[in-house]
């Protein structure tokens, strides 16, 4: 009987592996090369998680790497990035992973799974930053990086399909905002603190 439960446990490391494997942008083969996925441009539609097809979105991955890369070669020490949330398992979160830098959120359901006591404040910074991509509001952007204490605002391929055109055209007229690196579409902006109000209560109210 335990040799059977055995058996059957390990059809997983056939079956699974394969699937796995086949759900990869390419196939590079086994290497210590955790970018090699990059090669080729792969492309990955997000579908916002709705359930309308028609607002489906096909993005570039190596979109992100310049500001990645920028990131990487310019910043020193840990500041707080902030960049888009959006559905779990998709390419969201992929500016602090691949940079070692701290963001606002990422992925929030490993965060709720192991601090269920915190879930409001989880959920609570998830609106918020969800917000600060979609309203086109100076007065909430400034108290949202000034709570989170944000030093890098990050408008890449994912802020665009989860922030609205409006809002992210928005922070070019914050005056705490200064733009450090742009590639076409996409850019980076650094936050000048002192250039921030003072806290108030609207950020809570608005959340």
């Amino acid at each position: 009987v335990m040799v059977g439960f055995v058996l059957a446990g390990s059809i997983f490391l056939f079956s699974g592996t394969r699937a796995r494997q086949n759900a990869r942008f390419n196939d590079v083969g086994p290497n210590l090369n955790g970018l090699a996925f990059l090669q080729g441009n792969p492309q990955f539609t997000e579908d916002k998680g709705t359930p309308d097809a028609t607002d489906n979105v096909t993005i570039d991955l190596n979109d992100d790497w310049p500001l990645i890369e920028w990131l990487r070669n310019n910043v020193q020490g840990s500041p707080v990035i902030v960049e888009a949330v959006g559905p779990l398992y998709h390419w969201t979160g992929r500016i602090s992973e691949y940079t070692g830098l701290p963001a606002v959120i990422g992925w929030d359901y490993h965060q709720t799974q192991q601090r269920a006591d915190y879930t409001g404040l989880i959920s609570e910074r998830r609106q918020e930053t969800a917000m600060f991509y979609s309203t086109p509001d100076t007065s909430f952007a400034e108290q949202y990086l000034l709570k989170y204490n944000v030093s890098y605002v990050v408008v890449g391929t994912e802020e665009r399909v989860f922030g609205t055109s409006e809002a992210i055209a928005n922070f070019d007229h914050i005056p705490a905002l200064t733009k450090v690196f742009s590639d076409g579409r996409y850019a980076i902006y650094h936050v000048d603190p002192g250039k921030l109000p003072p806290p108030s209560t609207e950020l809570v109210q608005a959340g």
